[in-house]
């Protein structure tokens, strides 16, 4: 993912052969597992939330989160062209387990950081006090986050590693037969 990073800024074409456009597709799935598993670590790690923790570094952790739980989606929401979306019952078909938490982690996405719906998470209330001349209103709003959940995500992010790292390299091998050529994959 560096290397692609480096590349595209850089200024250096990146665009694949058009006979590698299958392999390019898994390219985008391993950098949104990346993506994923980052996020993840930083939200656990970046901020250890307590009574007296900031609003910027509640809000930090919560966006790190979020970006953990929009690119773990990504790997299993529609895209455009050239995207692939995967079906998490192939994925998870060896570990029924997984399922379950594969579920909750796109349910998270689609309430809480995708969309505006009731996840559990998060809540916005008002608080009114009546006094003797006016009434008072506060605007409050409380957030949370799973970390006890972590775990299982990193399980889920591990098989689909593996699910996506065994898919490329039978379209490595496939593509091999079809052009009749060795193909090495830089590692760097």
């Amino acid at each position: 993912m560096k290397q692609l990073a480096q590349a595209a800024s850089n200024g250096i074409d990146v665009r694949a052969d058009a006979r590698f456009e299958n392999i390019n597709r898994w390219t985008l799935l391993m950098m949104q597992i990346f993506e994923s598993r980052s996020f993840l670590s930083l939200a656990e790690t970046t901020h250890q939330i307590h009574p007296k923790s900031s609003m910027e570094e509640v809000l930090t952790q919560q966006a790190l989160f979020r970006g953990f739980l929009l690119s773990y989606g990504k790997c299993f929401a529609s895209g455009g062209k050239g995207r692939m979306k995967l079906d998490p019952k192939n994925v998870y078909s060896q570990s029924v387990d997984l399922m379950d938490i594969h579920d909750r982690i796109m349910e998270l996405r689609h309430k809480f950081a995708a969309h505006a719906d009731a996840s559990g998470l998060d809540e916005a209330v008002i608080s009114v006090q009546e006094r003797e001349d006016h009434f008072q209103v506060s605007h409050l709003y409380s957030v949370a986050n799973p970390l006890h959940e972590y775990a299982d995500y990193r399980r889920a992010l591990d098989i689909l590693d593996e699910h996506v790292v065994a898919g490329v390299n039978n379209a490595l091998n496939s593509l091999e037969g079809q052009l009749g050529k060795k193909i090495l994959v830089h590692q760097g």
